[in-house]
């Protein structure tokens, strides 16, 4: 897994090398994976020096995918450490640069990410619509994780505010989906979303 020490040592080793050598596109891809690495391990102080670094790597290059793919690893770091205003800045920016490329899967993903933020601020209004506009169109494309995960969102969201029936039907068409689909993690998510509400409403 990404987590294993293997690598790290892995990437590492490939960092120093791309340095030397000065090979870029191959930079921003070892950056990418030792932040994905300290991610994973928990390391957010280390993971947001290297989103930083991916951020100004992707300007330096002015690559619009590395420039998308920074802005997310970025985002996503900040919104681990509480810094919601940047955060959410960050995945507005991801979002507009999706439309303009039509990307639609990537947009519901950006509009999820956003919602998760406005979840956290306690803008639940802001947070639920944003998950429907995200489950409408993982709907559309068919993508069976996208649906699932945006089900538990509102699932978890609902629970928050006390609307246990919602919560429990909406965790439940994500338990389905995500053992179709044999997602371990999703599987894993719905269920402890699920014990939550069956421990606070029976």
């Amino acid at each position: 897994g990404w987590a294993a020490p293997e690598v790290e040592q892995t990437y590492a080793r490939a960092r120093v090398l791309c340095t030397q050598v000065g090979k870029t596109p191959q930079l921003f891809s070892t950056l990418r994976g030792l932040w994905r690495f300290n991610r994973s391990r928990g390391a957010l102080p280390t993971a947001v020096e290297l989103g930083e670094e991916l951020y100004r790597l992707a300007q330096h290059e002015a690559a619009p995918t590395h420039l998308l793919a920074a802005h997310d690893a970025l985002g996503q770091t900040l919104f681990y450490l509480g810094d919601y205003t940047a955060a959410h800045s960050l995945h507005e920016e991801s979002l507009e640069i999706r439309k303009e490329w039509g990307d639609q899967r990537g947009v519901a993903s950006s509009l999820h990410s956003l919602g998760n933020v406005a979840s956290y601020q306690g803008d639940y209004d802001s947070a639920r619509s944003l998950y429907e506009e995200s489950l409408a169109l993982f709907r559309e494309l068919e993508v069976k994780r996208g649906v699932a995960s945006s089900l538990n969102s509102l699932g978890l969201l609902a629970w928050k505010q006390g609307d246990y029936p919602a919560a429990r039907s909406f965790n439940e068409e994500s338990l389905t989906i995500n053992k179709e689909s044999e997602n371990k993690k999703g599987i894993s998510d719905s269920l402890h979303n699920l014990a939550n509400v069956i421990f606070d409403h029976g």
